[in-house]
């Protein structure tokens, strides 16, 4: 990072205490096979009741179901969900627990999630 106030980190591993955040936003950034990890940081950094804001382009699930079921599994509560748009989807979930699964049973539940599609307009 090139500010002192920005902190370069991996979203999987992040340099921020267990419950010490009261939101966390994924936009766009679900990336790699092993996106589950990222939703798992975000849980041990949320504190409870924390919220938990996902904003992800449509095409990359097969099953739009399934990724909400991972999503709830892994501790949070679905408080709003819009799919209404064809290209973008958004998750606005609330931690209800202060534990997560573990890694093994998350990877276990996990959806495969496609590449992006772009089109050119």
């Amino acid at each position: 990072a090139t500010k002192p106030i920005v902190t370069a980190a991996n979203i999987a591993s992040l340099p921020l205490p267990d419950s010490s955040v009261d939101c966390v936003v994924i936009c766009l950034a679900l990336m790699g096979t092993d996106y589950f990890r990222f939703l798992m940081e975000a849980h041990r950094i949320l504190k409870t009741n924390g919220t938990l804001l996902i904003a992800e382009v449509t095409s990359r699930f097969d099953q739009l179901e399934d990724f909400v079921g991972l999503v709830r599994f892994l501790g949070f509560d679905i408080n709003k969900r819009d799919d209404s748009y064809k290209l973008f989807m958004t998750l606005q979930c609330k931690k209800n627990r202060p534990s997560c699964p573990s890694l093994q049973n998350v990877a276990k539940r996990s959806p495969p999630l496609k590449a992006c599609e772009y089109k050119r307009r």
